[in-house]
């Protein structure tokens, strides 16, 4: 939210269509650090005891299935190199 409210005033202010990451980054950071008690105990800790095991099993599955992918596309470039050095091979033949 705090994006936003950075970018509207930043937009309406300057007219620059780049966004800038740090106001509003630094603005989320000093709500978290003066708010973090109401944040964690009074927000946070609900929906983590309504799922906290499934986001510990969904973090598991995602790294796993991030390693899985990584070792594919690695299997998959591999595959696609070599077929592609041996077709520079038989047309320098």
């Amino acid at each position: 939210f705090t994006a936003i409210a950075v970018v509207v005033l930043q937009r309406l202010a300057t007219r620059e269509p780049e966004i800038a990451f740090g106001p509003y980054l630094c603005l989320a950071a000093l709500i978290v650090m003066l708010r973090w008690n109401a944040i964690w105990n009074e927000w946070a800790a609900d929906y983590l005891r309504l799922v906290g095991d499934m986001l510990i099993e969904g973090g598991v599955m995602g790294i796993v299935l991030a390693a899985f992918l990584l070792f594919g596309f690695g299997q998959y470039r591999r595959m696609a190199d070599r077929a592609e050095a041996e077709r520079l091979g038989s047309e320098r033949s």
